[in-house]
């Protein structure tokens, strides 16, 4: 939180403003207090804004849309009204950083997470659709990681689908770049199947780190996405049939948001007390000391091999999501999940394979682990300087080293992303940046004993390898 600025209000209504939450082009969001002292969020419209009627009645309707849905969905609007000719909107405050945030900060989701977030979202979603909504603009920076789950925020662009008129211009393309389904760029077309689309990508991104469509310009791409070819290498075996039909390039194909649930969680008990024991706290936040009995469901039956289909939708599964006080605490839905214990996946031996590593199961080979030493020749510009690792034992999906260029002023963790015959995949987090890129797909190769090969890469790990160098154990 900032502190509030000379030109800022001390109060809003009945709200005293306590700092600033962030600032866009349509306004401010600032932390208040309520008068029972409760913590809310006030969203403060800009003067000049305030002027144009259009932009008043957009707002309005943002308003409106945030009322429809269900607070378990989304922060819940507490009040709304006119600070001296200015719209705003008062919200609950709901604590914790935003996805995109906590990427940067931490690097990719863990498998647990990963499932969490999956659930929370599509949760999320089933409300919002439910309330005869479409979110429109579904990406990292407006789902925000609660100690209660994820929270979808942010319906300033969302459409409601049972009416007819709308405050946007005719044939205006109303999104993010790199989170719109192809139809919404190329067609303009609206349905609840761009936000099950834009949900394929956000869990792509949380397992990678990354986009799974690179960088680029909207239409770049949105014509990548029209092509149906998404890099998914990091989204776990489990996941990746469900993430690859959500990010289908024909919309009806994709499954809907409630589908989504059933395939996750898989087959709901007819007892809701049942349903409601089914629940952990989401592993982004450590758990409490009293948390009682947790009782996991089972683990999705879709088979990495297979592609998605839909399954039979229990008639007792809207209630469960949306209707169920049994399944709501404090307006917050209780995430289940399942557990992180899928192995790394493992690729056959290339047909001259490199001298062998002595194989742990599931786990890093043993001479991969320590710390290791050496200079890296970077191909482009012929650049030399050193490097140091550290790699600890772990399992595919967690963070299992450190890596410091000390000249470059560059520091940062290893993710593990695959662990293959004599090499592991990795993707590096730079958190002490001097000016490195940051993410970037890594392989350690071994070569003999106390011997390894590093290379980086301009992209995935089937593009040419950018620069290299041998290391030694140290």
């Amino acid at each position: 939180m900032l502190p509030l600025e000379r030109e800022d209000p001390s109060s809003v209504g009945s709200y005293v403003l306590l700092g600033r939450l962030g600032s866009g082009g349509m306004g401010v969001v600032y932390l208040g207090s309520a008068r029972d002292g409760s913590k809310v969020a006030v969203k403060l419209i800009r003067r000049e804004l305030a002027l144009e009627e259009q932009f008043r009645a957009r707002f309005a309707d943002e308003v409106g849309n945030a009322e429809r849905v269900e607070s378990f969905c989304a922060a819940q609007v507490v009040s709304h009204g006119e600070y001296k000719g200015r719209p705003y909107m008062v919200t609950e405050y709901i604590s914790g950083p935003s996805l995109g945030d906590y990427v940067k900060t931490h690097g990719a989701l863990a498998q647990s997470q990963l499932h969490s977030l999956a659930v929370g979202v599509a949760t999320a979603l089933a409300g919002i659709h439910a309330a005869k909504l479409v979110h429109r603009d579904l990406k990292p920076s407006n789902v925000l990681l609660s100690a209660t789950g994820p929270r979808v925020i942010d319906f300033g662009i969302a459409r409601a689908l049972d009416v007819e008129s709308h405050n946007t211009a005719t044939g205006a393309v109303i999104g993010s770049a790199g989170w719109m389904a192809p139809e919404q760029v190329f067609e303009g077309r609206v349905s609840t199947a761009i936000d099950v689309f834009a949900w394929g990508s956000l869990v792509a991104f949380a397992a990678a780190g990354q986009h799974p469509y690179g960088r680029g310009t909207l239409v770049t791409l949105a014509a990548r996405a029209q092509q149906g070819t998404p890099d998914l290498f990091a989204v776990p075996a489990r996941l990746r049939p469900l993430v690859t039909a959500a990010m289908n390039a024909d919309p009806d194909q994709r499954p809907t948001a409630r589908e989504l649930i059933l395939e996750l969680i898989g087959d709901l008990p007819s007892d809701d007390d049942e349903a409601a024991s089914r629940i952990v706290i989401p592993p982004w936040r450590e758990a409490p000391p009293d948390t009682g009995d947790l009782t996991l469901p089972p683990p999705a039956t879709g088979q990495s091999e297979h592609p998605w289909r839909p399954r039979g939708l229990p008639r007792n599964l809207l209630p469960w999501v949306i209707g169920s006080s049994a399944v709501l605490v404090s307006g917050s839905v209780l995430l289940a999940t399942a557990d992180s214990s899928d192995p790394p996946s493992v690729l056959p031996a290339s047909a001259t394979p490199s001298p062998t590593a002595t194989p742990v199961p599931g786990l890093i080979p043993k001479e991969f682990l320590g710390r290791w030493k050496g200079t890296v020749l970077q191909f482009d510009g012929n650049e030399k300087y050193p490097v140091q690792i550290n790699l600890r034992q772990g399992e595919a999906g967690e963070t299992v080293g450190t890596v410091k260029y000390r000249s470059l002023g560059c520091e940062g963790t290893l993710r593990l992303i695959q662990v293959r015959p004599d090499t592991l995949r990795l993707t590096e987090y730079i958190t002490i940046n001097g000016g490195c890129d940051t993410p970037v797909n890594l392989t350690l190769t071994f070569r003999a004993a106390k011997k390894l090969t590093y290379r980086f890469y301009d992209g995935d790990w089937d593009h040419q390898h950018t620069g290299e160098a041998p290391l030694t154990k140290s």
